[in-house]
């Protein structure tokens, strides 16, 4: 009997062609000198300057500046403070929370207490390109799931906890959905498009499936790209692959098989609901839902090809994977 091949990289479902916008050099160009200004400027600024215009390849050059900024902001923050840095070589929890609760708190009212503090400034100059092109409830949404976010990173993924099998793994999934920083990131589809569905129509069951699934499928095809970056670089355990090995007792191998699988699976259930979605008797309404669910799609979209052909971040020539063993 011939045994079953296992997958890899290549195996993981994606949701179509490649999508970059077209203002993404201007736009990126413009970020990278304003985060130069803020002081939130990285030698490897240019590994994901390029990400959002993937993720929102629709969007005004306006929006598209406002996003790249922030999301520069969380990867500045996610480098200095990265949890799996061996070394150690970071605040700690403590220190970490006091620092988000500065930034949501500049986010909300944008009142700075250090003009020294580039972290305070850089949240503030955030705030001030958001507040006049957003409808304030959304704003409001936005600013609590990045407060979320912040905080999920410095949340253990239970490998060092009692907590074995599948209860270990779907533990390190749910921390890792407001961990990956897509809850925030699937807010600003709403932004980028300037529609602003009602919380009624968000709520739909439908529709947070979608946007959960959305959320994983994103996060977890990360944790695949990363792995090398991560775990072999960094010496880390807070990545889906990791998890399931320790979970489950497997090689790399067939930890990584598991984990395109769950990737996968996410994915057909969220592409199953694209000839479903929910109606809510009003046109206008309907049309908002149908746009809401490809600015989903745009993420899913944007996971997998900036990560192979968008960056050089998760490339090495040591990398397991054949795909990412050679640099841009």
């Amino acid at each position: 009997m011939q045994q079953q091949r296992l997958r890899s990289l290549s195996d993981i479902l994606y949701a179509g062609p490649c999508q970059v916008n077209t203002t993404a050099e201007q736009a990126e160009r413009t970020a990278e000198a304003f985060c130069k200004e803020l002081g939130i400027y990285l030698p490897n600024l240019s590994e994901y300057n390029t990400m959002s215009a993937y993720l929102f390849p629709h969007t005004s050059y306006e929006r598209l500046f406002a996003i790249i900024v922030l999301n520069n902001l969380l990867f500045y923050i996610d480098d200095q403070m990265d949890r799996n840095d061996a070394e150690g070589n970071i605040p700690s929890e403590i220190e970490q929370r006091r620092m988000f609760d500065q930034i949501v708190r500049i986010f909300k009212t944008g009142h700075v207490q250090d003009n020294q503090d580039r972290l305070q400034v850089s949240a503030k100059a955030i705030r001030d390109l958001f507040l006049p092109l957003s409808d304030p409830r959304w704003l409001k949404r936005l600013i609590e799931n990045t407060e979320k976010h912040l905080k999920a990173t410095t949340y253990d993924s239970g490998v060092q906890s009692n907590r074995t099998g599948r209860n270990l793994v779907e533990h390190y999934i749910a921390v890792r959905d407001h961990d990956s920083g897509m809850v925030p990131t699937v807010d600003l589809i709403e932004f980028a498009s300037n529609i602003y569905l009602p919380d009624e129509v968000l709520a739909h069951s439908v529709l947070q499936e979608a946007m959960l699934e959305c959320t994983r499928v994103a996060g977890l095809m990360n944790d695949i790209f990363s792995y090398h970056r991560e775990c072999v670089v960094m010496g880390s355990d807070f990545n889906l692959v990791a998890v399931s090995q320790h979970a489950f007792g497997l090689s790399f191998e067939r930890a990584l098989d598991y984990s395109i699988g769950v990737i996968n699976e996410n994915l057909e259930s969220f592409l199953a609901k694209e000839a479903n979605l929910p109606s809510f008797d009003d046109e206008s309404i309907d049309a908002l839902v149908h746009d809401y669910y490809h600015g989903l799609k745009d993420q899913i979209i944007a996971a997998w090809h900036w990560q192979l052909s968008g960056t050089n971040r998760y490339r090495s020539p040591e990398s397991p994977f054949e795909e990412l063993r050679h640099m841009l």
